[in-house]
Protein backbone atom coordinates (compact mmCIF):
# COMPACT_ATOMS: atom_id res chain seq x y z
CA UNK A 1 0.00 0.00 0.00
CA UNK A 2 2.04 3.51 -1.23
CA UNK A 3 -0.25 5.73 1.29
CA UNK A 4 0.22 6.05 4.76
CA UNK A 5 -3.25 6.71 4.76
CA UNK A 6 -7.00 5.61 5.33
CA UNK A 7 -9.04 5.50 2.23
CA UNK A 8 -11.45 8.08 2.90
CA UNK A 9 -14.29 9.21 0.07
CA UNK A 10 -16.12 11.98 0.81
CA UNK A 11 -19.47 13.18 -0.86
CA UNK A 12 -21.01 16.97 -0.76
CA UNK A 13 -24.29 16.59 -0.75
CA UNK A 14 -26.81 19.33 -1.60
CA UNK A 15 -30.93 19.59 -0.57
CA UNK A 16 -31.91 22.96 -0.92
CA UNK A 17 -30.15 25.86 0.48
CA UNK A 18 -28.39 23.33 2.91
CA UNK A 19 -24.90 21.71 1.98
CA UNK A 20 -24.06 18.38 3.94
CA UNK A 21 -20.21 16.64 3.72
CA UNK A 22 -20.31 13.17 4.15
CA UNK A 23 -17.70 10.67 4.43
CA UNK A 24 -16.77 6.66 4.23
CA UNK A 25 -13.76 4.79 5.32
CA UNK A 26 -12.88 2.26 2.74
CA UNK A 27 -10.87 -0.52 4.38
CA UNK A 28 -9.05 -4.01 2.42
CA UNK A 29 -10.56 -6.58 3.94
CA UNK A 30 -7.49 -8.63 4.32
CA UNK A 31 -6.30 -5.93 6.85
CA UNK A 32 -9.44 -6.97 9.60
CA UNK A 33 -8.30 -9.02 11.52
CA UNK A 34 -5.06 -7.18 11.53
CA UNK A 35 -6.53 -4.07 12.90
CA UNK A 36 -8.70 -5.81 14.91
CA UNK A 37 -5.53 -7.40 16.70
CA UNK A 38 -3.86 -3.95 16.96
CA UNK A 39 -7.04 -2.41 18.37
CA UNK A 40 -7.23 -5.03 21.26
CA UNK A 41 -3.38 -4.78 22.05
CA UNK A 42 -4.04 -1.02 22.34
CA UNK A 43 -7.03 -0.93 24.41
CA UNK A 44 -7.03 -0.11 28.25
CA UNK A 45 -10.66 -2.28 28.54
CA UNK A 46 -11.87 0.14 30.74
CA UNK A 47 -13.52 2.91 27.44
CA UNK A 48 -17.36 2.80 28.14
CA UNK A 49 -17.49 5.49 25.03
CA UNK A 50 -18.59 4.06 21.49
CA UNK A 51 -15.31 5.10 19.38
CA UNK A 52 -16.58 7.65 16.66
CA UNK A 53 -15.47 8.15 12.81
CA UNK A 54 -12.76 9.76 13.68
CA UNK A 55 -11.41 7.67 16.17
CA UNK A 56 -11.52 4.50 13.39
CA UNK A 57 -9.96 6.17 11.07
CA UNK A 58 -7.00 7.09 13.55
CA UNK A 59 -6.47 3.77 14.25
CA UNK A 60 -6.70 3.00 10.60
CA UNK A 61 -4.40 5.68 9.62
CA UNK A 62 -1.37 4.64 13.04
CA UNK A 63 -2.23 0.66 11.64
CA UNK A 64 -1.33 1.66 8.06
CA UNK A 65 1.80 3.67 9.10
CA UNK A 66 2.90 0.39 11.25
CA UNK A 67 2.19 -2.04 9.16
CA UNK A 68 4.08 0.23 6.63
CA UNK A 69 7.46 0.58 8.98
CA UNK A 70 7.36 -3.21 9.60
CA UNK A 71 7.33 -4.43 5.65
CA UNK A 72 9.89 -1.75 5.15
CA UNK A 73 12.13 -3.26 7.68
CA UNK A 74 11.87 -7.26 7.06
CA UNK A 75 12.03 -6.43 2.88
CA UNK A 76 15.25 -4.72 3.32
CA UNK A 77 16.66 -7.20 5.16
CA UNK A 78 15.37 -9.73 2.04
CA UNK A 79 17.47 -10.51 -1.02
CA UNK A 80 15.99 -10.19 -4.26
CA UNK A 81 14.86 -14.25 -4.41
CA UNK A 82 13.81 -14.26 -1.14
CA UNK A 83 11.49 -10.77 -1.13
CA UNK A 84 9.83 -11.90 -4.49
CA UNK A 85 9.32 -15.61 -2.46
CA UNK A 86 7.61 -13.49 0.24
CA UNK A 87 5.56 -11.27 -1.97
CA UNK A 88 4.11 -14.15 -3.80
CA UNK A 89 3.65 -16.57 -0.60
CA UNK A 90 2.07 -13.22 1.20
CA UNK A 91 -0.37 -12.69 -1.36
CA UNK A 92 -1.51 -16.29 -2.22
CA UNK A 93 -1.77 -16.83 1.77
CA UNK A 94 -3.53 -13.39 2.84
CA UNK A 95 -5.13 -11.72 0.05
CA UNK A 96 -5.90 -14.60 -1.92
CA UNK A 97 -8.44 -16.14 -0.17
CA UNK A 98 -10.19 -12.89 0.06
CA UNK A 99 -10.41 -12.40 -3.38
CA UNK A 100 -11.37 -15.74 -4.54
CA UNK A 101 -15.12 -16.38 -3.01
CA UNK A 102 -15.52 -19.62 -4.30
CA UNK A 103 -12.32 -21.84 -2.61
CA UNK A 104 -14.45 -21.59 0.74
CA UNK A 105 -17.24 -23.52 -1.21
CA UNK A 106 -14.91 -25.87 -2.32
CA UNK A 107 -13.31 -27.02 0.69
CA UNK A 108 -16.85 -27.06 2.61
CA UNK A 109 -17.86 -29.53 -0.23
CA UNK A 110 -14.50 -31.49 0.17
CA UNK A 111 -14.62 -31.50 3.59
CA UNK A 112 -18.33 -32.62 4.29
CA UNK A 113 -17.77 -35.87 1.54
CA UNK A 114 -14.40 -36.43 3.06
CA UNK A 115 -14.69 -37.00 6.67
CA UNK A 116 -18.72 -37.05 6.95
CA UNK A 117 -20.28 -38.69 3.62
CA UNK A 118 -17.18 -41.17 3.02
CA UNK A 119 -16.90 -43.14 6.54
CA UNK A 120 -20.60 -43.43 6.38
CA UNK A 121 -20.53 -45.57 2.89
CA UNK A 122 -17.33 -47.27 4.35
CA UNK A 123 -16.49 -49.12 7.18
CA UNK A 124 -14.54 -46.41 9.25
CA UNK A 125 -11.88 -46.81 11.52
CA UNK A 126 -12.94 -44.01 13.64
CA UNK A 127 -15.82 -43.03 15.35
CA UNK A 128 -14.93 -39.28 13.71
CA UNK A 129 -18.97 -37.86 14.61
CA UNK A 130 -18.42 -38.99 18.63
CA UNK A 131 -15.37 -37.68 18.88
CA UNK A 132 -16.90 -34.77 17.51
CA UNK A 133 -19.22 -34.69 19.90
CA UNK A 134 -16.86 -35.44 22.78
CA UNK A 135 -15.26 -32.07 22.60
CA UNK A 136 -17.99 -29.82 21.19
CA UNK A 137 -21.38 -31.64 22.29
CA UNK A 138 -22.94 -32.36 18.79
CA UNK A 139 -22.52 -34.31 15.67
CA UNK A 140 -19.88 -33.16 13.01
CA UNK A 141 -23.22 -32.05 10.24
CA UNK A 142 -24.74 -30.51 13.48
CA UNK A 143 -21.20 -28.27 14.45
CA UNK A 144 -21.70 -27.36 10.81
CA UNK A 145 -25.24 -26.54 11.20
CA UNK A 146 -24.73 -24.34 14.35
CA UNK A 147 -21.64 -22.38 12.50
CA UNK A 148 -23.83 -22.07 9.37
CA UNK A 149 -26.27 -20.46 11.20
CA UNK A 150 -24.08 -17.84 13.34
CA UNK A 151 -22.46 -16.90 10.03
CA UNK A 152 -25.79 -16.07 8.31
CA UNK A 153 -26.55 -13.81 11.95
CA UNK A 154 -23.17 -12.34 11.27
CA UNK A 155 -23.49 -11.55 7.83
CA UNK A 156 -26.41 -9.08 8.81
CA UNK A 157 -24.39 -7.97 12.20
CA UNK A 158 -20.73 -8.14 13.55
CA UNK A 159 -21.85 -8.38 17.26
CA UNK A 160 -23.25 -12.05 17.93
CA UNK A 161 -24.47 -11.26 21.37
CA UNK A 162 -28.15 -10.76 20.60
CA UNK A 163 -28.00 -14.48 19.20
CA UNK A 164 -28.04 -15.79 22.39
CA UNK A 165 -30.86 -13.74 23.54
CA UNK A 166 -33.32 -14.69 20.90
CA UNK A 167 -35.94 -17.32 20.34
CA UNK A 168 -34.54 -21.21 19.82
CA UNK A 169 -34.23 -21.94 16.17
CA UNK A 170 -34.63 -25.26 16.38
CA UNK A 171 -37.65 -25.05 14.12
CA UNK A 172 -35.26 -24.08 11.57
CA UNK A 173 -32.37 -27.12 12.36
CA UNK A 174 -32.69 -29.23 15.41
CA UNK A 175 -29.33 -28.51 16.01
CA UNK A 176 -29.91 -24.87 16.51
CA UNK A 177 -30.48 -24.64 20.39
CA UNK A 178 -29.09 -21.97 22.38
CA UNK A 179 -27.34 -25.11 24.22
CA UNK A 180 -25.34 -25.49 21.00
CA UNK A 181 -25.18 -21.77 19.85
CA UNK A 182 -23.58 -21.18 23.34
CA UNK A 183 -21.09 -24.11 22.83
CA UNK A 184 -20.13 -23.11 19.34
CA UNK A 185 -19.64 -19.31 20.57
CA UNK A 186 -17.69 -20.69 23.46
CA UNK A 187 -15.24 -23.05 21.64
CA UNK A 188 -14.66 -20.27 18.73
CA UNK A 189 -14.25 -16.89 21.27
CA UNK A 190 -11.44 -15.08 23.21
CA UNK A 191 -10.97 -12.69 25.72
CA UNK A 192 -8.68 -9.95 25.18
CA UNK A 193 -6.17 -11.19 27.37
CA UNK A 194 -6.08 -14.45 25.33
CA UNK A 195 -5.36 -12.39 22.19
CA UNK A 196 -2.78 -10.51 23.68
CA UNK A 197 -0.47 -13.54 25.29
CA UNK A 198 -1.07 -15.93 22.09
CA UNK A 199 2.09 -16.43 20.54
CA UNK A 200 0.37 -16.57 17.17
CA UNK A 201 -0.48 -12.68 17.50
CA UNK A 202 -3.17 -11.70 14.63
CA UNK A 203 -3.20 -15.23 13.50
CA UNK A 204 -5.29 -16.27 16.72
CA UNK A 205 -8.35 -14.91 14.48
CA UNK A 206 -7.38 -18.08 12.42
CA UNK A 207 -8.38 -20.56 15.70
CA UNK A 208 -11.12 -17.87 17.56
CA UNK A 209 -12.94 -16.00 14.98
CA UNK A 210 -15.03 -14.04 17.86
CA UNK A 211 -13.63 -11.50 20.39
CA UNK A 212 -15.62 -11.54 23.54
CA UNK A 213 -14.64 -7.89 24.76
CA UNK A 214 -14.55 -6.26 28.13
CA UNK A 215 -18.18 -5.93 28.08
CA UNK A 216 -19.31 -9.33 27.83
CA UNK A 217 -20.55 -8.28 24.30
CA UNK A 218 -19.35 -10.83 20.88
CA UNK A 219 -17.67 -9.48 17.74
CA UNK A 220 -16.70 -10.95 14.67
CA UNK A 221 -14.53 -8.74 12.97
CA UNK A 222 -13.58 -10.39 10.14
CA UNK A 223 -16.64 -12.22 8.77
CA UNK A 224 -14.20 -14.56 6.47
CA UNK A 225 -12.45 -15.90 9.52
CA UNK A 226 -15.57 -17.32 11.22
CA UNK A 227 -16.85 -18.43 7.39
CA UNK A 228 -13.50 -20.44 7.40
CA UNK A 229 -14.37 -22.06 10.35
CA UNK A 230 -17.59 -23.28 8.76
CA UNK A 231 -15.35 -25.17 5.86
CA UNK A 232 -13.10 -26.53 7.57
CA UNK A 233 -13.86 -26.13 11.64
CA UNK A 234 -15.14 -29.72 11.78
CA UNK A 235 -12.09 -31.44 10.52
CA UNK A 236 -9.96 -29.31 12.43
CA UNK A 237 -11.76 -30.47 15.45
CA UNK A 238 -10.97 -33.99 14.74
CA UNK A 239 -7.52 -32.81 13.81
CA UNK A 240 -6.38 -31.75 17.07
CA UNK A 241 -8.21 -34.92 19.27
CA UNK A 242 -5.42 -37.12 17.46
CA UNK A 243 -3.08 -34.19 18.42
CA UNK A 244 -3.55 -34.08 21.78
CA UNK A 245 -4.64 -37.76 22.53
CA UNK A 246 -3.71 -39.94 20.42
CA UNK A 247 0.12 -39.39 19.82
CA UNK A 248 -0.14 -40.92 16.42
CA UNK A 249 -0.09 -40.66 12.76
CA UNK A 250 -3.43 -43.27 12.66
CA UNK A 251 -5.26 -40.22 11.60
CA UNK A 252 -3.37 -38.90 9.13
CA UNK A 253 -2.64 -42.33 7.10
CA UNK A 254 -6.42 -43.14 7.62
CA UNK A 255 -7.32 -39.16 5.84
CA UNK A 256 -4.76 -40.65 3.44
CA UNK A 257 -7.17 -43.12 2.41
CA UNK A 258 -10.48 -41.05 2.81
CA UNK A 259 -8.94 -38.56 0.43
CA UNK A 260 -8.17 -41.11 -2.16
CA UNK A 261 -11.39 -42.09 -2.27
CA UNK A 262 -12.49 -38.84 -2.59
CA UNK A 263 -10.84 -38.29 -5.63
CA UNK A 264 -11.66 -42.10 -6.99
CA UNK A 265 -15.45 -40.63 -6.60
CA UNK A 266 -14.33 -37.70 -8.66
CA UNK A 267 -12.96 -39.85 -11.44
CA UNK A 268 -15.39 -42.19 -11.29
CA UNK A 269 -18.83 -39.18 -11.83
CA UNK A 270 -17.18 -37.40 -14.82
CA UNK A 271 -14.66 -40.34 -16.57
CA UNK A 272 -15.24 -43.50 -18.18
CA UNK A 273 -13.65 -46.54 -16.70
CA UNK A 274 -10.92 -47.11 -19.78
CA UNK A 275 -9.90 -43.51 -18.52
CA UNK A 276 -7.90 -44.08 -14.93
CA UNK A 277 -7.22 -46.82 -13.00
CA UNK A 278 -6.10 -47.28 -9.15
CA UNK A 279 -2.28 -47.71 -8.87
CA UNK A 280 -1.63 -51.20 -6.92
CA UNK A 281 -1.09 -50.52 -3.23
CA UNK A 282 2.88 -50.45 -2.44
CA UNK A 283 4.61 -50.48 1.09
CA UNK A 284 7.32 -48.74 0.08
CA UNK A 285 5.50 -45.84 -2.36
CA UNK A 286 2.33 -43.78 -1.52
CA UNK A 287 -0.12 -44.32 -4.14
CA UNK A 288 -3.46 -42.91 -5.53
CA UNK A 289 -5.63 -43.04 -8.45
CA UNK A 290 -4.02 -42.28 -11.90
CA UNK A 291 -5.54 -40.36 -14.66
CA UNK A 292 -4.75 -41.73 -18.21
CA UNK A 293 -3.91 -38.62 -20.50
Amino acid sequence: MSSNKAIQKISIIREGNLIQKKSSIHLSAFFLSDIAYHAISATNDFGKKQPSHLNILDLYDEYIRFYGDKCTIEYNELGDNDFVLKAMIGHSQKQLSYQRKHLIKEEFNRQVEIIEKIPKKTQSAFPLDDICHQHTGMSLSELRATLFALYSFNADLSDLTAIILNEPLNHIHPALTPVNINRVIDFYSASYKDFRISEFAENYFQIKPIVRTSSNRLIVPDAYMLLKKLADGPLWVIRDHFRNYDKTQSFVKYFGDLFEKYVENMFVSQLNKNQYHRIPESKKKSRLVYLHK
